[in-house]
């Protein structure tokens, strides 16, 4: 199998979440640190457009957000998997994924510790005011606390529910499994400047905060027990990527309602944002084309080769572009 590169930057809530899985799973990989902001220069060696962090690769498949990257690992590397294995356990793991991302990220953003030097940089600030329209000043999140805080209760509440039988991990497993890693991200990444206070409580939410605990413990032992991933330039990403081999074969394009056809050109970009859109479209061939994902194959600037980035559809689109 390629090898595994991971392009993040420290204190990405999300390049921690893909970390902490590739430590769970005991596997070796690299990192690629990437600016806090646009640009990224090391990006335009692969003539990708993607705005977000994290994405993957493996070998010269490309794998962006996290939601296809999970679904790539347990697939690619099947051996002590951390998915459910019952189609129940399945179906609520994708449940809490969508609920974590789509819902709880939102009530804990405001709950950021406002020291942070980030919530201070210009750059930042106006950064992330062009992709999100969200005012992440110390001042700004200061005004969201309380109802962050009347949100996550409501969060809590649920997973008190699942934990109040004794189990360790949610879906009642000897180890943590996929569904903590979805649940648990969002609040580890805010936890050390929160948690708990009186409105979140051990009185209130005994299992919920032990949980919690007891994740934050396995993921720094798994840490401090595997290898350290090792830290890549940007030119030494692009000549491991460039001169590795796909790591599965393209296809298939089915109908879809775009009505896209297989090696049309066509434009891929997130819709969850304020500038993807029009900002940051990626342009390729089209050569997969699933209910789940999409895949173009677009040639890197560096070099005379062909990758193939990946997509899930969900909070994706496509178009058709004129040659």
């Amino acid at each position: 199998m390629s090898e595994i590169v991971l392009f993040c930057y420290p204190g990405s809530p999300w390049g921690a979440k893909v970390s902490t899985y590739l430590a769970l799973r005991g596997i070796e990989y690299s990192e690629c640190h990437q600016p806090m902001t646009w640009p990224r220069p090391d990006l335009e060696l692969l003539n990708i457009r993607y705005r977000r962090i994290p994405f993957l690769a493996i070998g010269r498949d490309i794998f962006y957000d996290s939601l296809l990257i999970f679904e790539k690992l347990e697939t690619l590397y099947p051996e002590s998997a951390l998915g459910a294995k019952e189609c129940s356990g399945r179906a609520l793991e994708k449940l809490m994924e969508k609920w974590a991302e789509g819902t709880l990220l939102k009530s804990v953003l405001c709950l950021l510790p406002k020291t942070l030097p980030l919530l201070t940089d210009s750059n930042f600030l106006k950064d992330r005011k062009e992709l999100w329209g969200m005012d992440f000043s110390p001042e700004g999140l200061e005004q969201g606390v309380s109802k962050s805080l009347v949100e996550v209760r409501e969060q809590f509440s649920l997973l008190e529910d699942l934990l109040k039988d004794g189990r360790s991990w949610l879906l009642n497993t000897e180890k943590a499994g996929l569904i903590d890693i979805h649940a648990a991200f969002c609040f580890d990444w805010v936890m050390a400047g929160v948690l708990p206070n009186e409105f979140l409580s051990p009185d209130s939410y005994p299992n919920t905060l032990k949980w919690l605990e007891r994740y934050a413990h396995t993921v720094a032992q798994a840490k401090a027990k595997g290898p350290a991933p090792t830290l890549l330039t940007g030119s030494e990403m692009a000549k491991l990527i460039l001169a590795s081999e796909f790591s599965e074969s393209a296809g298939p394009v089915k109908k879809d309602p775009t009505g896209l056809q297989e090696g049309q050109t066509v434009a891929l970009y997130r819709i969850d944002d304020v500038s993807s859109a029009s900002q940051h479209r990626d342009v390729g061939r089209l050569v997969t084309l699933t209910e789940h994902e999409v895949a173009l194959e677009i040639k890197a600037k560096a070099a005379d080769v062909e990758l193939r980035i990946h997509a899930p559809r969900w909070q994706f689109a496509l178009e058709a572009v004129d040659n």
